[in-house]
């Protein structure tokens, strides 16, 4: 039971996740400096927004016009990750009324466990719908991204150091 729950726990943070990464403006993140340093000043652009901070210590954002002006790989950034968000509720859904914790579905242990293992499913599907357009929009980018100074990039960088690479040598 503590396998499940951690595993929820998990789920519900990705969820979280996907929600901040939905609001944050920081899908493109781009600087211009000038000779002069104070006319320095960096531009963020998200799915909904974009900013202009500048040195002087002034910010301005402002939403999107029109959803037609917007580049497509844009326009379908935004499409996947509330597509991620919304199969995100329904895997919640589901694994609540799956969790051995809860008292849903207790006369029928079968419908209990599959509605637990398919809100484990949804969620890895969810995943996969979050991370489409993440990983499109640094491919089409290709500048400095403020997604992968996150926890989870150093996480995933020291684990792949440090654990995979003795696995990799042998071979």
């Amino acid at each position: 039971m503590k396998t499940q729950l951690v595993g929820v726990c998990l789920a519900i943070l990705g969820f979280l996740g996907t929600i901040l990464i939905c609001a944050l403006p920081m899908w493109k993140v781009s600087a211009f400096i000038q000779s002069n340093i104070i006319t320095a000043q960096v531009f963020w652009e998200g799915l909904w927004m974009n900013c202009v901070f500048q040195s002087t210590g002034q910010s301005q954002c402002k939403n999107y016009d029109s959803v037609l002006a917007l580049p497509q790989e844009l326009q379908a950034s935004r499409a996947l990750i509330c597509v991620s968000i919304a199969v995100s509720v329904v895997a919640i859904g589901l694994t609540v009324v799956g969790a051995r914790c809860t008292s849903f579905f207790d006369y029928d242990q079968l419908t209990k466990s599959n509605a637990g293992i398919a809100g484990g499913v949804v969620f890895i599907i969810a995943g996969i719908v979050c991370i489409i357009p993440v990983t499109w929009s640094l491919t089409v980018h290709k500048t400095m991204c403020a997604l992968s100074k996150t926890f989870l990039f150093w996480a995933l960088n020291f684990y792949f150091h440090h654990f995979c690479q003795p696995v990799i040598a042998q071979y």
